[in-house]
């Protein structure tokens, strides 16, 4: 168990799977911020924060079954004629992305009220803002999905998008602050 090392791995989870970068390769964009490698950093915490998380399984669950999801994702990314499996996987990812976020920021509040980390606070918020934006950009990816007329709910997707965006950057920033507490301490 290493607390410190458990919160680097979500701090650097967060920045694969919260902040997306995309380039465009010709065949539509592509991620050089997979999420699939941020999952990766969520299911390697796991067994790093020890005590918080062992009565918890469905955190080591859920990233294993979103590095797959989000890795077959990111491979239809490199395809073409796939737009309707890739939409379905993102929103399907969304809707357990909100719940492992949710989940994750409660073990996250545990361990910054244990280490008194003058973050306890922002999680509480960033807990409900990251669980609400994922679920309301997934909606607005099904209703993307199932529209005759996609660009009014692309529209609106672009632009709580960017707010998601900054909500990630904030994040991060957040949890590596957090690992410098609990150094500090």
């Amino acid at each position: 168990m290493d607390i410190r090392r458990g919160i680097s791995f979500i701090a650097f989870g967060s920045l694969f799977t919260l902040v997306n970068l995309n380039l465009d390769f010709g065949f539509g964009p592509v991620s050089v911020t997979p999420d699939f490698i941020g999952w990766v950093f969520y299911y390697l915490a796991y067994s790093q924060l020890g005590s918080y998380t062992d009565r918890k399984p469905i955190l080591k669950i859920l990233p294993f079954v979103q590095i797959l999801l989000t890795g077959a994702n990111w491979l239809l990314g490199f395809t073409t004629g796939y737009e309707t499996a890739s939409s379905v996987l993102g929103v399907v990812s969304g809707f357990i992305s909100a719940y492992y976020m949710y989940k994750l920021f409660e073990v996250l509040i545990v361990i910054a009220r244990n280490y008194n980390s003058p973050r306890k606070g922002t999680l509480e918020l960033l807990r409900v803002a990251n669980a609400a934006l994922y679920v309301v950009l997934a909606s607005i990816g099904l209703l993307i999905s199932l529209s005759d007329n996609p660009v009014p709910y692309a529209m609106i997707f672009t632009m709580i998008g960017v707010i998601g965006e900054v909500a990630a950057i904030w994040t991060s920033i957040i949890l590596f602050g957090m690992r410098g507490d609990i150094r500090s301490i």
